[in-house]
This record gives C-alpha cells, sequence and structure tokens, in this order.
C-alpha cells in the first residue's frame, strides 16, 4: 500500500508543500514562462536546500540515506503532481543553462 500524502501550494509564495506521515518539505519554485498557444506555465522547481543541511547534518549513515530517499521521493511525486496538473517543470539548477 502506497504511503498517503498530498501536496499543495503553501501561504508562503512560491513554496509547494509536500506532506506524509513523516513531516512536511518545502520546495521551492519560479514560475518561469507561459506558452501563449497552450496556456500552460513552466515552473522552475527547486530542492529544499533546507532538507539537504538537515539531512547531511545525521550523523547515523542508514539513517541520513533512507532520509534523502524519502526527500528524493517527495521531490519526484512533486514534480509529477505539477505534471498532472497542467504544468510544464523545469528542475533547478539541472535544467538550465550554466553560466
Amino acid at each position: 500500500m502506497k504511503a498517503p500524502y498530498k501536496i499543495n501550494f503553501a501561504r508562503t509564495a512560491r513554496i509547494l508543500r509536500y506532506e506524509d506521515s513523516q513531516g512536511a518539505i518545502a520546495f521551492g519554485f519560479e514560475y518561469e514562462s507561459r506558452d501563449a498557444a497552450t496556456g500552460k506555465w513552466t515552473l522552475g522547481l527547486e530542492r529544499s536546500t533546507t532538507e539537504a543541511q538537515r539531512i547531511a547534518s545525521i550523523q547515523n549513515e542508514q539513517l541520513r540515506k533512507a532520509e534523502q530517499q524519502r526527500v528524493d521521493a517527495a521531490f519526484e511525486r512533486t514534480r509529477k503532481h505539477l505534471l498532472s496538473t497542467g504544468y510544464h517543470v523545469k528542475i533547478w539548477p539541472d535544467e538550465y543553462e550554466q553560466k
């Protein structure tokens, strides 16, 4: 059985909130552009630096790996949720030109 989760736009600007039984994770996003032909927005989705710092500070290697897997799964679920609701998604900084 899949673990239940929910994804919402947070009250704080440019934040998506992922929640599951283990707590909440916030992912940042920016509206990039709107496709004139389809009317769909492209969002730049960003991983949580707060979560990355928290995970890096975990001393127990197994727990650190488990937490990283949870955050990675949450990020992927959030990306898929945005796609399913009609957004185009670009991952920051992976899908942006490096200058």
